[in-house]
């Protein structure tokens, strides 16, 4: 699986990094966040994501009201800006960063702090909107190669 470059030093700096509670889970890694953050004394609520519809997409989020989930750091993002559960990342935290699924920075070629920093909510969903694009194109060819195949 090839991997990139990713921008996560400067990234991280910012309210725009990726590691927030906005990360979709499948059942089991919800189940293994959670244990991890009871052992680790976190006060935290596990729910459906707000764009599951009638998928099983779950999120863990800190109990604490008002929460923004576009911007609230991952539960497991520590003071040093590090991931405390690296090693045990959920599936989708490993698969980031992979020919399978690109950072909406590194696709872009962007990887300057002051460039990340003043990147507004629209300017972040139409680097998503270019990324996904790029990965929409390449399961199209997977289905079409199945189909044919």
């Amino acid at each position: 699986m090839k991997t990139y470059d990713l921008p996560c030093e400067a990234c991280m700096k910012t309210d725009n990094h990726c590691c927030t509670t906005d990360i979709h889970l499948n059942l089991a890694d919800a189940i293994l966040m959670m244990g991890y953050a009871k052992e680790m004394g976190k006060d935290v609520l596990i729910g459906l994501h707000p764009t599951a519809d009638s998928h099983m997409i779950f999120m863990i989020v800190p109990n604490k009201p008002g929460l923004d989930i576009n911007i609230e750091p991952c539960i497991f993002v520590g003071s040093d800006g590090k991931c405390e559960i690296y090693e045990d990342r959920p599936s989708i935290c490993r698969t980031y960063g992979t020919e399978h699924m690109r950072c909406r920075f590194e696709y872009s070629n962007i990887s300057d702090e002051d460039v990340i920093r003043n990147c507004t909510r629209e300017d972040i969903n139409k680097l998503d909107e270019a990324a996904m694009d790029r990965e929409f194109s390449i399961l199209g060819k997977m289905t079409r190669y199945t189909r044919e195949g």
